[in-house]
């Protein structure tokens, strides 16, 4: 565009100089003013996507929950100890040699854990909550709901049997295998 409109170089006298060029030259400036225009919109949406990019490690709690857990407790394992992880969907677990880590969509009960059989169970406070609340099972389309509900509710109450509270806040929960809490963390 600014090809084709690009005004012959400036001559003098200055009103022979319009008269000759002033279309393109009115083209050229709007053209500047449109670019502008979209450089400034585009940068007010580029920014802010930019800066939330840049900081969305910072701000995620499931990445926070996970550096504070691993550094109160996962780091005080020894290297050599890999550990099978259950985590909830919304619970983060980078990958490493250190965890061989599953998680299921849908809900989960004894049954998958017990398949598994996990070292750790990571699991979301707030899943744990939608799963638990008063006339759940009332209104349960799956058949496998009962056993999920129990799961989540013995969760909830940190009585999952075989396992012990490692740590929780309001976003997460963390079950160690018993065994495990008791070699290394009593």
């Amino acid at each position: 565009f600014f090809a084709l409109v690009q005004p012959a170089r400036f001559t003098s006298p200055v009103g022979a100089y319009l008269r000759a060029s002033g279309g393109k030259l009115l083209l050229f400036a709007a053209g500047l003013v449109i670019v502008g225009w979209q450089l400034a919109f585009s940068l007010g949406i580029d920014v802010p996507t930019y800066l939330n990019t840049l900081h969305r490690e910072q701000d995620n709690p499931s990445i926070q929950y996970f550096q504070e857990l691993n550094k109160a407790y996962l780091s005080r394992l020894p290297q050599a100890q890999r550990l099978v992880v259950f985590r909830d969907v919304a619970m983060y677990v980078p990958d490493s040699a250190h965890f061989d880590v599953h998680f299921q969509w849908g809900i989960t009960g004894y049954p998958e854990i017990q398949k598994l059989n996990p070292d750790l169970l990571m699991l979301n406070k707030q899943h744990l909550h939608d799963y638990t609340q008063p006339g759940q099972l009332a209104t349960a389309v799956d058949p496998n709901f009962t056993q999920a509900y129990q799961f989540y509710t013995d969760a909830l109450a940190g009585r999952v049997p075989g396992f012990s509270v490692l740590y929780q806040d309001s976003f997460g929960l963390a079950l160690l295998r018993t065994s495990l809490y008791e070699k290394y963390f009593r």
